[in-house]
């Protein structure tokens, strides 16, 4: 970049470079809160990679669904999160509690998660798109 006449950097004044370790400028927050609040997306993206990728082939070879069906299924899972997300991100910004606004229903989706993951990469050969048999335990005994 070229300065001219008119520019408000003079000759001889410095330029200063300041490290990542120095406190952060005022309304920034700083790394070490940056990391946590973005540590619960790491094991929900570990989760959803395997998801995208392993899942709609799992589906289409063991479990015997269309893969067109599957797609459809996982198509509207995300079309229904563009109303979602935003729902819910509303409803956590007005949480007020004494362990803060996120915790508690990072506590309760906790438990949530882990059922609807446990029902996604276990399911049985049969169920379909719309089942609730493997909402139940499987079990070694025939009826």
């Amino acid at each position: 970049m070229l300065l001219d006449r008119d520019s408000p950097v003079k000759r001889g004044v410095r330029l200063t470079v300041t490290s990542s370790s120095s406190p952060p400028a005022k309304g920034r927050q700083s790394d070490r809160v940056l990391a946590a609040l973005a540590g619960p997306a790491l094991p929900m993206a570990a989760m959803t990679l395997p998801l995208t990728i392993f899942l709609p082939a799992f589906y289409a070879s063991v479990i015997g669904l269309d893969l067109a069906l599957v797609g459809i299924v996982f198509t509207v899972v995300r079309i229904a999160d563009l109303f979602f997300d935003p729902f819910v991100g509303g409803l956590m910004d007005r949480t007020r509690s004494r362990w803060g606004r996120f915790r508690p229903w990072l506590l309760a989706g906790g438990p949530i998660v882990m059922a609807g993951a446990a029902m996604l990469f276990m399911a049985q050969p049969g169920v379909g798109p719309v089942s609730y048999t493997h909402l139940t335990l499987p079990t070694n005994r025939e009826v």
